[in-house]
């Protein structure tokens, strides 16, 4: 019976760029730029390298690779959480890009959490990637901890979540004019004492569709009341029924709801039709980022969809945009870019009292 030919520790050895270059008789310099595709390397010795390459089986070392060009092709993705439908939608725009541009992903995510988020933004930068796109949790109020990737001259940009003042690039959704929006189309409904449920303030989306709900109202001139308005930083179908419990208990009952996200939207209706109240005929709903589920749920949901994937998209590009600019170029001369994409309301039954 014939015996694998193993080495001394039993495993197969990999083939390596000498190996190649000992087989064709040729420098391992001449094979590792055939095999990079290097315009100074004819054809025709291109093409003899790779079926050399592919006949022995040799693996790419992208590690040794990185230390050579000093790139890894890869970039981190810091996101709050991972189980809501928005990153995941985001996530997908972004893999659409770096896939086709060859580049790898590693996702980190926070949950909510500052200090993960900074062990998050160790991670990437010991793995040394070659930029950042990050969403920031809920507690994360300045970017001290995001100097530490400017230092290591590593390019990192804000996606959906971007601090106040921050000089950094960003991709986001104009949550001013999406709660508006939301917020004149419950009017439109015939609302007029309407609750809005959203989240911490630190957070400039949280801010802006606050800023957005108030101005709709005295627009429209209705007063703006204080005790229908909640902030939580639990952005859950719980924090919904929170919210509603208490707007129940204290005898002050909206006749529209505008929540800045789809799992308190769907606690609030839960909510108020456990206590008997018809949806949209007593209380409009609307909620925010139309997350797949809003459609199926009885009443469907009114959503302000933000449009998540073409968000990945065009942060993925600016990104790789940064990645790819000549490093020796005077970074005074480099503009600051945020991107802004329109939202756009879904209108459902939770909130079409006209056509209900």
């Amino acid at each position: 019976m014939n015996k694998l030919d193993l080495t001394k520790k039993g495993k197969r050895e990999q083939t390596s760029i000498v190996d190649i270059a000992k087989k064709l008789h040729i420098a391992p310099s001449t094979v590792s730029r055939a095999l990079s595709n290097h315009p100074k390397i004819s054809e025709k010795t291109k093409k003899k390298v790779i079926e050399c390459a592919n006949r022995m089986n040799y693996k790419h070392n992208q590690i040794a690779s990185s230390l050579r060009t000093g790139k890894t092709n890869t970039i981190g993705v810091i996101v709050p959480r991972l189980y809501s439908h928005f990153i995941s939608s985001v996530i997908s725009g972004i893999e659409s890009v770096t896939n086709e541009a060859g580049y790898n992903i590693i996702i980190c995510q926070s949950s909510e959490n500052l200090k993960n988020e900074k062990n998050c933004i160790k991670t990437l930068l010991s793995s040394r990637v070659d930029g950042i796109l990050i969403s920031v949790s809920m507690e994360t109020v300045n970017d001290d901890h995001l100097r530490d990737i400017s230092l290591m001259n590593v390019p990192f940009l804000f996606f959906d979540r971007a601090l106040k003042n921050s000089k950094a690039c960003s991709v986001t959704s104009n949550d001013f004019l999406g709660a508006y929006t939301a917020t004149e189309h419950l009017i439109k409904q015939g609302c007029r004492k309407i609750a809005h449920i959203g989240g911490h303030l630190n957070l400039n989306i949280y801010e802006q569709r606050l800023k957005g709900f108030k101005k709709a109202l005295t627009d429209n001139h209705l007063k703006v009341n204080e005790s229908l308005i909640f902030n939580s930083g639990e952005m859950t179908n719980n924090a919904g029924m929170e919210f509603a419990e208490k707007l129940w208990n204290g005898n002050n009952v909206p006749d529209g709801i505008f929540a800045s996200n789809d799992n308190m939207a769907t606690g609030v209706m839960t909510f108020f039709i456990g206590k008997g109240k018809k949806i949209p005929e007593d209380i409009a709903i609307v909620g925010y980022s139309n997350a797949s589920f809003t459609q199926w749920i009885t009443p469907a949901l009114s959503s302000v969809e933000q449009h998540s994937r073409q968000i990945g998209i065009e942060a993925a590009k600016l990104i790789i945009k940064e990645i790819e600019t000549d490093k020796e170029a005077d970074t005074k001369d480099l503009q600051t870019e945020n991107v802004v994409l329109n939202p756009e309301l879904i209108i459902r039954a939770s909130s079409n009292r006209i056509n209900s």
